[in-house]
Formats: structure tokens, sequence, C-alpha cells
């Protein structure tokens, strides 16, 4: 908190309104660190196909790359190609639109994403 109490000798703010803001900074570190908490635990039980193998993210948007049928995430793709036409997998030419959604493997990580939850809502 030194950088805030720092801040303040700096700047002309009612007390009241400097101690609100340190509570409100104090509060969103812990949920920042809860959030992260959260997140870590989804990771460490999450099915290998789920995760995304460049990122090891789990895949919002799974997409199977043509010519070497890896299943990737399609933002972490679509990142690749901008600085690279090529199938990171086998370095074969790839194009973005040539990349299908793979639905069945999004439906499953919705449905396990939203076990999670509900079971961490239960809780």
């Amino acid at each position: 908190m030194k950088k805030l109490e720092s801040a303040k000798s700096k700047i002309s703010i009612p007390e009241d309104k400097f101690i609100a803001f340190q509570d409100l900074v104090l509060r969103l570190k812990e949920v920042k660190a809860k959030g992260l908490e959260e997140e870590q635990d989804l990771y460490a039980d999450a099915p290998e196909e789920f995760l995304d193998p460049m990122l090891y993210t789990i895949m919002k948007n799974p997409v199977t790359l043509p010519e070497s049928k890896t299943v990737i995430d399609y933002m972490t793709i679509k990142k690749h190609l901008m600085n690279d036409p090529h199938d990171p997998f086998n370095r074969g030419p790839l194009k973005i639109e040539d990349c299908p959604v793979n639905t069945e493997l999004k439906k499953r990580i919705e449905a396990w994403l939203e076990e999670k939850k509900q079971k961490r809502q239960g809780s």
C-alpha cells in the first residue's frame, strides 16, 4: 500500500475517499487471486483433449487443421497465421477458412465447463 500512500501525498483527495479507494484495491486483489485459484483448479483436471496444444489453455472454439488433423483453438491458429501462413504442426500451407470448427468437441468442452461451474456453485 506504500504506492497508494505516496500517491496520496501527491494529490489532494478527502481522506474517506482515499480509504475507500484503498479498500477497493484490496478487494480487487482478493477477487483476482480467487479467480486465478479457480482457473488453476480447472486446468488441473481438464482432459488433455480440451487443451490447446500450443498455449495449453482450455479451447473455447476448437478447429481441426486440414492436413495435420491437429485440433487447436481458433484464436491461437488465427494469431499464428497472421505471422506465418503454414500449419505449425506439419508446415503445410494453411488458411483460416480451411479450418472447420470441431463442433462435437466444442459441445463436450462446454458441457464439461458447465458441469464444473455447477459443482463449484453447489459446494
